[in-house]
């Protein structure tokens, strides 16, 4: 039986990577009134820094689409999220290699609107200007070459603080929001 007895993931002389990263999500929002979910995409920079066997610190600074319909009526909110996630990768061969992430974000709201029926309504004044969420992933390395892989996870993650700021409100919002993003990570 062989094992694998190198770190699939190609670094430079420190350890660190830096990278691109695009995706698709599909957002929610836990609410009192029935609601459906709503495609964004999310597009940003990554960094990895080693600092155990396999453990990585993640640090991300990502351009975020989230929202969801409620009834007619769609609600879109734009965020820079800053995701701080720490990853374990294993390797699987020479090439390939399986990795998991967990890690709290911060996101800061650029946008916050409500569309019906053509005319859009600003939601800046009713909706909280930083979100707190928690992000949970896997995913897959690939070895491209001795400088770049190439990447592709899929991440949950959900809002622990209430959406909704406005006076009165009975009942909390939290966005939830499954993206899938691929990636490429280049060592320097």
């Amino acid at each position: 039986a062989s094992t694998v007895s190198s770190e699939v993931i190609v670094e430079g002389p420190l350890g660190l990577r830096v990278g691109a990263v695009l995706g698709v999500t599909q957002s929610g929002a836990s609410a009192a009134t029935s609601t459906q979910s709503r495609t964004g995409a999310e597009a940003g920079i990554v960094a990895e820094i080693p600092f155990l066997q396999g453990l990585h610190l993640h640090p991300e600074l990502l351009l975020s689409q989230a929202g969801y319909q409620e009834g007619a009526a769609t609600l879109k909110y734009s965020y820079i999220k800053i995701p701080v996630l720490l990853k374990y990768s294993h390797p699987i061969n020479e090439k390939f290699s399986l990795a998991a992430f967990a890690g709290p974000s911060l996101g800061f709201r650029t946008e916050a609107k409500r569309e019906l029926a053509g005319v859009s309504i600003d939601k800046t004044s009713t909706t909280k200007s930083t979100l707190i969420a928690a992000d949970l992933g896997l995913g897959g390395e690939y070895v491209f070459s001795s400088k770049m892989n190439f990447f592709l996870n899929l991440r949950y993650s959900t809002q622990l603080n209430n959406l909704d700021t406005t006076i009165g409100a009975v009942s909390s919002i939290k966005l939830r929001q499954l993206s899938f993003l691929s990636g490429f990570l280049f060592s320097i």
